[in-house]
């Protein structure tokens, strides 16, 4: 991705000079360094936070965040200016390259670990979704590339995942006897354990393609408990997205994004399954709706609540439950998005962006709960 500074730093400045550049990538360097080894992610939620919706929503010149990548920009140039407004275009381009960098450790220099990469991959997915179809024109085609690279990262784990591998039986043949039983167990446990989690990891992968399949060939909305036709576009949209999303081993392989807008083709005639305002998608959802992009995880609902550029429906699920679903709800959703409620959209659209908040919910629960 440091291969493209040039090409997207030209969004901040058409014709930067050799120093410049020299500089931004000295930056982008450090930014990646912090963001690997802190333990806690926040750096890299913060960065794919900004990358997606800007400087603009939930950041000043006093945050953390922001205090950091400006001391990354001052050690290489110490004139540059702290002025948000002035800089934010140029740190938030500086920031989308290094996850670009993370994402495809392309140099090989950094030692990033998966866990980095498929939690920024699935956060950036959910957060610039649907950005990428009808907003920031003069950052479409970086947000679209960090996109596909973040669909790759994710679909390059989730094969290796579900990898089918040969039960390595003769190591059972090899165990012999020993005089004492203390000794026996370890020998029989140390052979046996590797073969035991193999078979797991198969019934897990073959479980979740016969829900996925069954799901799709009943057509009905578990949630709901009523057939996908029998629901409005926009709630249909909801449960193909949430409810597929339910059923899948983290991280989802890229192929199942097709299983989600088939199921919308097969449970929504052509009268509707088309284009609408997503204000008018949302005006159809209801609790059932809300319910399903609502986690019970607490910590996964504060993230929710500090970044909802990264959970757009998520983030309006939980208001809209909490005020049952006043309306009035327009301003505060583009604010702090930036998506555009009068912005037309499909329910395939719709159903994708679901899908993209339900998996990021789960690989961040992944991480909450890893050892």
């Amino acid at each position: 991705m440091k291969s493209k500074l040039l090409e997207w730093y030209r969004i901040v400045n058409p014709n930067p000079d050799d120093t410049t550049i020299e500089k931004r990538t000295n930056t982008i360097d450090e930014l990646i360094s912090h963001i690997n080894r802190d333990e806690d992610y926040n750096p890299l939620i913060n960065c794919i936070a900004v990358v997606s919706s800007g400087f603009e929503n939930g950041f000043n010149n006093e945050s953390e965040f922001v205090k950091s990548v400006l001391t990354y920009f001052r050690n290489h140039q110490p004139t540059f200016q702290g002025d948000l407004t002035k800089n934010a275009l140029e740190m938030r381009v500086c920031c989308a390259i290094a996850l670009g960098e993370i994402l495809s450790n392309s140099s090989g220099k950094y030692e990033v670990s998966e866990g980095i990469i498929e939690l920024a991959a699935g956060l950036l997915i959910s957060g610039v979704g649907l950005l990428t179809e009808a907003n920031e024109r003069h950052l479409v085609n970086l947000h679209g590339e960090l996109l596909g690279m973040s669909l790759d990262a994710l679909n390059g784990i989730a094969i290796k995942k579900r990898k089918r591998n040969t039960l390595n039986l003769d190591v059972m043949e090899k165990i012999t006897v020993p005089a004492d039983l203390p000794t026996y167990h370890t020998t029989f446990w140390g052979a046996i354990k590797p073969i035991l989690e193999n078979i797991e990891k198969q019934m897990l992968a073959d479980r979740e393609e016969l829900e996925v399949l069954w799901w799709l060939y009943n057509g009905l909305s578990e949630n709901n408990d009523k057939p996908l036709r029998g629901l409005t576009p926009g709630e249909a949209a909801i449960a193909c997205g949430a409810e597929i999303a339910q059923k899948i081993i983290m991280p989802p392989l890229r192929n199942i994004r097709q299983i989600v807008l088939k199921a919308i083709d097969n449970g929504l005639n052509k009268n509707k399954n088309q284009e609408k305002p997503l204000k008018a998608f949302v005006k159809q959802w209801g609790e059932s709706s809300w319910n399903l992009l609502l986690p019970k995880n607490t910590d996964i609902r504060e993230l929710i609540e500090e970044f909802p550029m990264l959970f757009p429906f998520s983030w309006l699920c939980f208001m809209l439950s909490k005020s049952k679903g006043t309306s009035g709800w327009n301003s505060e959703f583009e604010l702090k998005t930036g998506i555009n409620t009068e912005s037309p959209y499909t329910p395939k659209q719709i159903a994708i962006q679901a899908f993209n908040e339900g998996i990021a919910q789960q690989i961040y629960n992944q991480y909450l709960y890893s050892e």
